[in-house]
């Protein structure tokens, strides 16, 4: 930033020239192999605020980061288009989690209401297993090359070899698989990979799909009101749907998913092999 703005133009406009022609050829996926250094990335580790699991960061290169934010601008209004129509609001959209969060209480008010004579509805929250380091990169690339073919060039650029990751002992690991923290395209990747994967679950399900109320998503993060008698084919078929792209819910007791329902009453129990909400 400092040498763009620096006094002397003709140095500024030497660099802004180079990173220019930089990010044509970026856009492009057409970077000579000499630069597939800028696709790694250092491990660090960071305490939570809770539990002693911390929580790995991989931290990427900084042009890396400056093509991804270039892409996500020229192409915001398309990415927010087309997530927007699968029910996503944590990409590309200012004030989304406020938005979830005044729907999800306009929801329960309504659920709760003496006025409400339905048949009993379960609110399901859906909180996927470190999604972002987790999807494959052949689902990233489906779904991107579905929704969001401007960006396929560099994405299948960045994902033609395993990206080396540095970790704190000094040792490097090739990784072909997510999104480092950081990168700008990380959550467009999210989200439109769970655009498709909730396409599946809809498939799944066939004539139930159509008894299910909605599904809004933050990134990763799921809210999906539905039927009691839905809620364990439809958890079944979001499991299922989930292992062809690299994520989960957990297994067992680490399942992160919670139910509620309205009006008040008992839950299914869990399954034994954990697919079944707890």
């Amino acid at each position: 930033r400092e040498l763009t703005s620096t006094r002397s133009r003709p140095v500024a406009g030497r660099l802004r020239g180079a990173l220019a022609s930089f990010l044509a050829l970026a856009t492009q996926g057409m970077l000579p192999e000499t630069l597939r250094w800028i696709t790694g990335s250092r491990l660090v580790f960071l305490k939570k605020k809770s539990g002693v699991k911390p929580r790995p960061i991989r931290v990427g290169e900084l042009l890396r980061r400056v093509v991804a934010k270039h892409l996500c601008f020229a192409h915001r209004a398309g990415l927010r288009e087309t997530l927007l129509a699968h029910r996503q609001l944590g990409v590309a959209v200012p004030g989304g989690a406020d938005a979830l969060v005044h729907l999800r209480l306009c929801i329960e008010e309504a659920l709760a209401s003496p006025d409400f004579d339905q048949s009993q509805l379960v609110v399901l929250d859906v909180d996927l297993v470190n999604a972002f380091p987790s999807f494959s990169w052949t689902a990233i690339r489906a779904s991107v090359a579905r929704h969001a073919p401007a960006i396929l060039p560099w994405t299948s650029w960045c994902h033609r070899a395993p990206a080396p990751v540095l970790l704190p002992s000094g040792r490097e690991m090739p990784v072909a698989r997510g999104a480092e923290q950081g990168d700008p395209l990380g959550p467009a990747y999210c989200g439109l990979v769970i655009a498709d994967v909730m396409a599946s679950v809809w498939a799944a399900l066939g004539p139930l799909a159509s008894a299910a109320i909605a599904d809004f998503w933050y990134m990763d993060d799921g809210q999906v009101v539905l039927p009691l008698p839905l809620l364990d084919p439809f958890v079944r078929a979001l499991d299922s749907a989930l292992v062809p792209v690299g994520a989960t819910r957990g297994l067992g007791a680490l399942v992160k998913s919670t139910a509620r329902l309205f009006p008040p009453g008992p839950l299914p129990v869990p399954s034994p092999d954990g697919t079944a909400p707890p």
